[in-house]
């Protein structure tokens, strides 16, 4: 008697069968990726565009005062220049040091500087603050 030479049909729809889960498996594993890789790049855009505000009104403080750090100084960019998808807001106000969450409504020692970063493609806002001083 012969060896065994080729396979019966219920063994190829059976190696057909798992070979389709297993594709489809792998497809939505790609396109999981593929989606999260999107959301991470603009999250690192936001924080980039975030953080580039935070540095040029800490600059600001350092070569023209205190005072100088307002929120008329700093409006609103809605696009930010040369980044079309985001919006970029700065909020200033004073504290006190007991509560560095409150404005104040009066002047203090203390400013709490708040820029955040949105976008239509960003998952969520990215948000940076500090607290600077008239020291």
């Amino acid at each position: 008697m012969k060896g065994r030479q080729s396979f019966t049909l219920i063994e190829l729809v059976l190696v057909i069968t798992i070979l389709s889960i297993g594709f489809a498996s792998l497809l939505l594993v790609m396109r999981y990726a593929s989606v999260n890789a999107s959301e991470t790049h603009f999250t690192t855009i936001a924080h980039w565009l975030c953080q580039e505000k935070m540095e040029g009104i800490l600059s600001d403080r350092r070569d023209n005062g205190f005072s100088y750090i307002t929120s008329a100084n700093y409006p609103d960019e809605n696009p930010v220049s040369g980044f079309s998808n985001f919006t970029r807001t700065t909020e200033i106000y004073y504290v006190n040091l007991s509560n560095l969450n409150t404005d104040t409504g009066s002047s203090t020692d203390y400013k709490r500087i708040q820029v955040t970063v949105s976008g239509a493609k960003a998952p969520t806002s990215v948000r940076l603050w500090t607290i600077v001083s008239d020291y």
